[in-house]
């Protein structure tokens, strides 16, 4: 008998498609901007399954991506995913629009600008609170070791993210 779609099975749910994160808490971002990496946790508090384990060799492959091409921390598609209570990123933003420090539009790739808010002065404002990585756990494993084997200081320990309402997502 030939095959035809009306023949066949229906998929498999372990097949379906899912939205990515990133497009799924669109609708709940809050802002992109630029945190130093102390401010942020790789842990995760109200998933019911831990983040995955960080793999050494894929930090030292990013490591040595970075070195042979740049950080690229700055690129859209290399932000780090983040969420984060919205009171305190709107207080910290208040806070910093009141002492003139205004947002910057950045190029983040080529076709493509993204309003950039620099709180990394996140810790002088919620010294201990953390704000919790969604994605990109590697990239700041990889970000650390980097800065220790190039000896830059701790200013460079910084990434861009998109930050996304706590209480939403």
């Amino acid at each position: 008998m030939p095959r035809s779609p009306a023949n066949d099975p229906e998929p498999s749910q372990a097949f379906a498609d899912a939205t990515s994160i990133r497009l799924q808490a669109a609708g709940h971002k809050i802002c992109t901007a630029r945190l130093p990496l102390n401010a942020l946790s790789v842990e995760w508090s109200s998933y019911p399954f831990p983040n995955r384990p960080l793999r050494q060799a894929h930090v030292s492959k990013l490591c040595a991506v970075f070195k042979l091409d740049g950080l690229q921390r700055q690129a859209d598609t290399n932000f780090l995913l983040v969420k984060a209570p919205r009171r305190m990123i709107n207080g910290i933003t208040e806070h910093n629009r009141s002492l003139g420090i205004a947002p910057r539009v950045e190029a983040t790739n080529d076709t493509t600008t993204e309003v950039i808010h620099d709180l990394r002065d996140w810790e002088r404002h919620y010294a201990g609170y953390k704000l919790e990585v969604l994605a990109g756990q590697h990239r700041m494993a990889a970000l650390r070791q980097y800065v220790r084997e190039t000896g830059a200081g701790e200013a460079e320990l910084w990434w861009n993210c998109v930050v996304y309402d706590q209480g939403r997502c």
